[in-house]
């Protein structure tokens, strides 16, 4: 009996560590953040880097942009996988082989052409041609005796009908498909407009407020110079700008040029920010328990 209630005790607790490190690996998914930074130089040539990482760096991503050039990677842990340098050797082999084949090619070509210009110098024709001045020409292809002839009236005719048939039938095909994307798009709006779907949409949005007021911007700094090449229009898009609240932030300066016929955007920028897989799942959570966002993704269907 002792025995049996040690295996089941040992058997509870290795069911009990499993269940705790599942437990600390869904906390970890759901409540550790997913931090980003996005900083860059906006001038002649763009310099824009972004960086997510997440658990330490425990895993990392990092992509830049630098003049026209795109580059990535991917970290576990610090490590990176490696990419596989192609042997030289092989490839100046293979372009040395080539090269032979094409310069063995070449000559015998040219050895091929200067037997055939000795040839035809030996040649007894060629030395008649050459005293007689006769030139042998090449035979033209006989003239089709047909080929000058009109087409009778009737063929041409028949062949303006065809003309006229197939573009009635592409018109009406158009007509059929402008038909079919009409009642689509009906059937899609009596979809959307219905009041069900309208709940559901308002629902929608606020998740979305929600997602956004979890991932904004914690910090960031901006020093920015732009010209629209209108001052009007520059003043117009600057008195936008002063309606946003959170442009008033301690190192953020967005400053216009009126005096520019040029539309540019010029300076440097950096954004950090970090989001919780917890309130993406709390979102989707929501969402599933409304009947009306049900209903809409049905109808979607």
């Amino acid at each position: 009996m002792s025995v049996i209630l040690t295996i089941l005790k040992i058997l509870g607790i290795l069911i009990a560590v499993l269940i705790g490190i599942v437990l600390l690996a869904a906390a970890l998914v759901l409540f550790v953040p997913v931090r980003y930074r996005i900083s860059g130089t906006i001038e002649k040539d763009k310099n824009i880097k972004a960086e997510f990482c997440w658990l330490l760096h425990a895993l990392s991503f990092r992509a830049v942009y630098a003049g026209g050039d795109f580059e990535s990677s991917f970290r576990i842990f610090g490590l990176q996988k490696k990419k596989k340098d192609k042997a030289p050797d092989s490839g100046n082999a293979q372009e040395e082989e080539r090269g032979g084949t094409q310069e063995e090619e070449e000559r015998g070509d040219t050895a091929s052409a200067a037997g055939d210009i000795q040839k035809s110098e030996d040649s007894p024709d060629n030395g008649k041609q050459l005293q007689t001045g006769e030139i042998q020409e090449d035979e033209s292809p006989p003239k089709d005796e047909h080929s000058g002839r009109r087409r009778p009236r009737g063929h041409r005719i028949a062949g303006i009908i065809d003309k006229a048939k197939t573009v009635r039938q592409k018109f009406l095909q158009l007509i059929d498909r402008v038909a079919y994307m009409r009642q689509t798009g009906k059937e899609f709006w009596h979809t959307i407009v219905t009041e069900s779907n309208r709940i559901a949409a308002s629902y929608i949005g606020k998740e979305l407020v929600y997602l956004l007021r979890h991932s904004r911007f914690r910090r960031w700094k901006a020093d920015l110079v732009f010209s629209l090449g209108d001052p009007a229009l520059t003043g117009q898009v600057l008195g936008g700008l002063a309606t946003l609240p959170f442009l008033y932030q301690k190192g953020v300066q967005i400053c216009p040029d009126f005096a520019s016929d040029l539309s540019y955007l010029r300076g440097d920028f950096s954004i950090r920010g970090h989001l919780r897989l917890i309130h993406v799942l709390c979102s989707f959570l929501r969402l599933i328990c409304k009947k009306e966002c049900r209903n809409l993704v049905k109808s979607l269907k």
